[in-house]
């Protein structure tokens, strides 16, 4: 959000801002993996229980309860993250590509017109998909799955005025509308 909104006044465009988040999450996720995995033979380093490590908030309470085979269930909408070993292991493979990726396109997109804005969509792709490594439920990872698709067809499409990848952006919103 800080890109799309300055980032053309801020030095270099901001990519800087997004680059660095990237390799501080790496940083982090690099530590979870460790704490979650543990070192071999040893034991699991304080606060990082072998069981998944989850927070859940409730979003929506509907105050009422569901009875399904005779069992309550009350009607609420929780949303949260949970991080086990697979999580921490993806955690790495995603911020780490994501960090490489941030850190060639400097280079690569140094003089373009819309700089900042591509760094924003790549920020927006990144945070997707890390949202879908995080979640612990059905609703949210629809969300970040939709938001993946949002951010693929900014991010294909990002030279509209050439013909060829206006057409592959529209090719590619096409193919996600009919896969969900």
């Amino acid at each position: 959000m800080i890109l799309l909104a300055f980032g053309r006044k801020l030095p270099r465009q901001g990519d800087f801002i997004g680059t660095g988040i990237l390799f501080v999450s790496l940083l982090s996720s690099i530590i979870i993996l460790v704490g979650k995995l543990a070192l071999p033979g040893g034991h699991a380093i304080a606060g990082f229980p072998t069981a998944p490590l989850q927070a859940v908030f409730t979003w929506i309470d509907f105050h009422s309860k569901l009875y399904v085979f005779g069992q309550a269930i009350p009607m609420k909408v929780e949303l949260g993250i949970m991080i086990d070993n697979l999580v921490a292991v993806m955690l790495v493979v995603v911020t780490l590509i994501s960090s490489l990726v941030h850190l060639f396109s400097i280079g690569y997109m140094h003089g373009d017109a819309k700089y900042s804005r591509y760094f924003a969509y790549l920020g927006l792709f990144t945070f997707s998909m890390l949202g879908i490594v995080l979640t612990n439920n059905i609703l949210m990872m629809y969300i970040f799955w939709e938001l993946v698709g949002v951010s693929s067809y900014l991010l294909i499409g990002f030279w509209y005025e050439k013909p060829g990848p206006a057409y592959a952006s529209k090719k590619r919103s096409s193919s996600t509308a009919s896969a969900t």
